[in-house]
């Protein structure tokens, strides 16, 4: 159905997931040793970006927001 897909509440949180999953990247392009030590035991052999793409691949919706909170809110205790 077209509606749904163009609908502002879908489309505002399309933005928001765009927003956390990239910048999370960026983050861990940035710095990789953000990452848990079992992924960054991985960039040695491989490119950055692909083990963090494969990191943020495995993330739920949840989890995803949680590490972006722990990362750039500055209210959120380490």
């Amino acid at each position: 159905n077209q509606t749904l897909y163009h609908h502002y509440r879908v489309r505002r949180m399309e933005v928001k997931a765009e927003r956390v999953l990239g910048e999370l990247f960026s983050a861990y392009v940035d710095d990789p040793d953000l990452l848990p030590p079992g992924f960054r035991a991985h960039i040695n052999g491989t490119a950055p970006e692909r083990i963090i793409c494969d990191y943020l691949a495995g993330m739920t919706d949840r989890y995803s927001i949680r590490e972006y909170q722990k990362l750039f809110d500055l209210t959120e205790k380490f």
